[in-house]
């Protein structure tokens, strides 16, 4: 089969654009050969002829599948948006003029980014215990506040981790206040209180004593929306505005923060339009959660959850062992598992403040296969106060409220127009007549769904 893709990706390639699987919002795919992306369109050359569709009704676009990835020798470099970068070990971040970076990629395409708009640069990022990473940072950035309690008033401030002869990272704290020639910066250090308390240094992004630098950049909140993310073939992600490939070889994107760089289709994985369109509601935790780059957010509230001492609390993408979520699917009873989907015991009740900006609420309700004991349930789905949906959930028998039992099955397939709906409800409570703890119900692969324009 990877040959077979090969030769028909070589075939496609060479009748004029790259071999590419679109899959829509609906479900539907269509392969073909990619011989044009706008702002507004895909037109994949098929078969049957040309088909255009709107990146509207997109969900992604594959081109090839990525090989297994390990961080090369490279410095990672974070955009303010989330795109991360592997640059080239030696020359691979450049200061090519006034708060402009060149960003040179292993396969030596070359990005422009506003100098302003990074959020990180780390350096030998194949050897993350050599070097700062994850949260390396926020010990970086307590380790300096500790030691420098005067320092903390002065925000925001950037962190620089030096390298000392014996290799120990020695991190500082301070502003960088522009750039210089080639690699160069302007630092202040941050060493007491006020400008009195500050002490101007030059660093140089090409010396080995700077192992990383952590920028204290936040999102531009007047930024351009997010049209998809991409996925190229040495493991680099951009969060991408804009788009266009007018010759099916070569695209040219805009990242959200206005990096821009050209690329070969064949050196590309996929585009995922999926951002905004399509969201897993177990992604969405209380509190305000904004949808990429878009201006949409989504209010979340844990209206009730079992009591503060008993052990079966909501879950997250885990069941109530924080183990993979499993369902019993079909007459046959086979075992599938999924990396999405709440874990709820009863009661609990979460609401989601949509604002109607989606159209279509999706998932799978049943009891996990983790759960030993009986569990009987009532689920209920609330749209705007309104019941929607309510079902009685047991370990061999999801139905539906007014359903034949006949009709019943291990798990229940929802499927729900949401379209408008300002508020969404989900309520979960032990049956009438039942004793009130050991309930459980997993609401697997939830999701809501943007309407299809």
């Amino acid at each position: 089969m990877p040959y077979l893709r090969v030769v028909c990706g070589l075939f496609l390639f060479a009748s004029g654009g790259f071999g590419a699987d679109l899959k829509l919002l609906s479900n539907k795919e269509i392969a073909g050969d990619v011989t044009g992306i706008s702002e507004t369109e895909i037109v994949l050359q098929t078969k049957d002829g040309p088909v255009k569709t709107a990146l509207t009704n997109a969900l992604e676009l594959r081109l090839q599948p990525p090989p297994a990835f390990k961080v090369p020798p490279s410095t990672q470099v974070t955009l303010s948006d989330g795109s991360v970068l592997y640059c080239k070990p030696e020359g691979g971040v450049r200061l090519v003029g006034e708060n402009k970076a060149e960003l040179t990629l292993l396969s030596d395409v070359k990005v422009q980014v506003p100098f302003n708009q990074l959020r990180a640069i780390v350096k030998d990022a194949h050897e993350p215990k050599k070097n700062v990473a994850n949260d390396g940072w926020a010990k970086c950035v307590a380790r300096t506040e500790k030691t420098s309690p005067a320092a903390t008033k002065l925000k925001p401030a950037d962190v620089v981790v030096l390298r000392g002869a014996n290799g120990v990272l020695d991190p500082i704290r301070g502003e960088l206040r522009g750039t210089g020639k080639d690699t160069d910066v302007d630092f202040d250090q941050y060493t007491g209180d006020g400008e009195q308390g500050r002490k101007s240094r030059s660093l140089s992004l090409a010396s080995p004593n700077v192992a990383a630098i952590l920028f204290a950049k936040q999102a531009n909140p007047d930024a351009a929306p997010s049209v998809c993310k991409l996925y190229d073939m040495e493991g680099n992600r951009l969060n991408v505005a804009k788009l266009s490939c007018k010759d099916g070889a070569t695209l040219d994107a805009t990242t959200v923060v206005g990096a821009r760089v050209s690329y070969p289709l064949k050196q590309l994985a996929r585009l995922d339009f999926s951002t905004g369109k399509i969201v897993y509601i177990s992604d969405l935790l209380e509190g305000m959660v904004k949808n990429g780059g878009n201006e949409e957010n989504i209010a979340v509230k844990i209206v009730k959850q079992p009591d503060e001492g008993r052990l079966d609390r909501i879950r997250w993408n885990v069941n109530l062992d924080d183990k993979e979520l499993k369902l019993r699917m079909g007459s046959d009873g086979k075992l599938q598992t999924f990396p999405k989907g709440l874990a709820l015991p009863a009661p609990a009740e979460i609401v989601y403040k949509l604002d109607g900006l989606y159209d279509e609420f999706s998932g799978l309700l049943g009891v996990d296969d983790a759960v030993l004991g009986d569990s009987h349930v009532k689920f209920t789905l609330l749209a705007d106060g309104k019941a929607v949906l309510v079902a009685e959930v047991t370990r061999n028998m999801a139905l539906e409220e007014g359903k034949d039992k006949k009709d019943a099955g291990r798990v229940l397939a929802i499927r729900k127009n949401i379209k408008d709906v300002k508020e969404l409800r989900i309520r979960v409570e032990p049956m009438q007549g039942v004793l009130p703890y050991g309930h459980h119900v997993n609401l697997a692969d939830a999701k809501i769904t943007k309407e299809i324009k």
